[in-house]
């Protein structure tokens, strides 16, 4: 019962911004409970679990996995292609067997402060993601916000309608 409490408490969109979709908000903020106390469709996911299950995840988040790595990175490369590569740095193939090699890796590990290092297969996977995207009129609308309402989702409408009520 005490985490059902705790969860409706730790729950709540931003007071000022009453839609269900957060815009202009980095991934890394976006889901940073401290910033961003709105719920993201991962906690959804979770909430159908049960509603303790996703407190404790929202609560105690663990270690991303590769595939939320690479969906952050998909979020990033889609949604603000202007900040990609401030965030993501992709690794070369640098022999470190060498004192050369180690001076190069070295340098290179300092140029990538702050950024998620992502191989070769990991970088080109992306930006085929992306531009697929890009071709794609109907994703290009949807992310761009300038879709017609009725390519809106039912269910996103659903909890946009009941989250803001007051």
């Amino acid at each position: 019962m005490y985490a059902k409490k705790q969860w409706r408490k730790s729950v709540s969109i931003y007071p000022f911004d009453r839609s269900a979709i957060q815009e202009g908000i980095a991934i890394e903020d976006y889901h940073n409970r401290e910033i961003n106390p709105g719920l993201s469709s991962t906690n959804f996911r979770h909430i159908s679990t049960s509603p303790e299950y996703a407190y404790h995840k929202r609560m105690h988040p663990g270690k991303p996995t590769k595939d939320m790595q690479d969906g952050s990175m998909l979020h990033s490369v889609i949604t603000e292609p202007e900040t990609f590569e401030d965030h993501y740095m992709l690794t070369p193939k640098i022999n470190r067997q060498s004192k050369a090699g180690k001076e190069a890796y070295a340098k290179y590990m300092e140029e990538a402060k702050g950024k998620q290092l992502v191989n070769q297969d990991q970088w080109e996977m992306a930006l085929q993601v992306r531009d697929s995207v890009k071709a794609n009129r109907e994703a290009n609308l949807l992310i761009s916000g300038t879709a017609p309402h009725h390519t809106r989702s039912k269910f996103l409408d659903f909890f946009t309608t009941k989250i803001n009520r007051p």
